[in-house]
């Protein structure tokens, strides 16, 4: 990636430079991303090249143009993969369901900044989170532990209490706890993958 990252530095001497996604391809544990590079606001070429991500977990991929790219070891979207993994089982009643569920809302999002949905971990086997509040007890959630101590909390506020016990594995994708991982951001696009690498394909 530092080639890649050199390639729009000495563009960027001569003016802004804009990188466009253009193509995207997966196969079995390798994605390929394409991008071109140009001056801001121009239509001709300077530069194509390919990343390569190997290893790679979840993606999202949308052809648009970005300024800048940035890879991440440590972001919400690592979690599934290098966070502690545990459950959280829950015993109460409360007659403010309504404002449980608002708060446990908040807790989510100021934690996880809208990267994961509210919802993810929670409990799939009940198909509404007020229907399983107002059941009383079981399972209420599973997921990375510093995202669940949030929820623990607004539980525990609201007079429920709590047990929380580890997990062996982590969800189907994934079964172990590895810190490889990294996250390669591009505007709305990212991928996350062990490697990741940069090849000029084609320029002037």
């Amino acid at each position: 990636m530092k080639d890649l990252d050199a390639a729009i530095t000495k563009l960027t001497k001569k003016t802004d430079v804009d990188i466009h996604l253009v193509g995207f391809k997966k196969y079995l544990d390798k994605i390929t991303v394409d991008i071109n590079l140009t001056f801001y606001g121009e239509e001709e070429i300077q530069e194509e090249w390919k990343i390569v991500c190997e290893n790679n977990g979840t993606h999202r991929f949308e052809f648009e143009v970005v300024e800048e790219w940035e890879i991440f070891s440590d972001h919400e979207l690592l979690w599934d993969y290098n966070k502690e993994y545990v459950s959280i089982y829950f015993n109460g009643k409360t007659n403010s369901t309504t404002d449980v569920i608002g708060e446990l809302y908040k807790a989510h999002y100021n934690n996880t900044e809208g990267y994961i949905p509210f919802g993810e971990y929670i409990n799939h086997l009940v198909y509404r989170i007020d229907k399983l509040l107002d059941g009383g007890i079981g399972l209420f959630a599973y997921g990375p532990l510093n995202l669940l101590d949030s929820y623990r909390n607004v539980l525990t506020k609201y007079g429920y209490k709590t047990n929380v016990y580890p997990l062996n594995y982590r969800n189907e994708k994934d079964y172990k706890k590895d810190t490889d991982y990294k996250l390669l951001v591009m505007g709305n696009s990212y991928v996350v993958a062990k490697n990741f690498s940069a090849h000029k394909v084609k320029g002037k």
